[in-house]
């Protein structure tokens, strides 16, 4: 008899049927349920990575830090900065849960 056949014997102790399929069931379930959960993480992990690049780049954008000649760049720049520096912190608070 194959292995979805047969019936498990747990000790001494035989499983009805219906209890073996259940726990079965059970153990399909969570597997697909690793599955769903390690292609989520593949998918968010490419987001931090792509995140991250873009940050770096920023950081290098020379426009972005340097000192603005009217209020309106200035405000703007500040705007900027704000954005660049929570995400930053944010990148590095997932990165530490690692």
């Amino acid at each position: 008899m194959g292995r979805d056949t047969e019936q498990p014997r747990c000790g001494a102790v035989v499983m009805e049927k219906e209890e073996w399929m259940y726990w079965r069931n059970i153990e399909r379930d969570e597997a697909i349920q690793i599955q769903l959960l390690r292609a989520e993480n593949k998918r968010l992990n490419g987001s931090l990575s792509r995140l991250q690049k873009f940050i770096d780049l920023q950081a290098e954008d020379e426009g972005l830090w340097c000192i603005s000649e009217h209020a309106s760049e200035a405000y703007i720049q500040r705007g900027l900065r704000g954005c660049h520096a929570m995400i930053e912190q944010e990148l590095e608070a997932l990165a530490d849960e690692k």
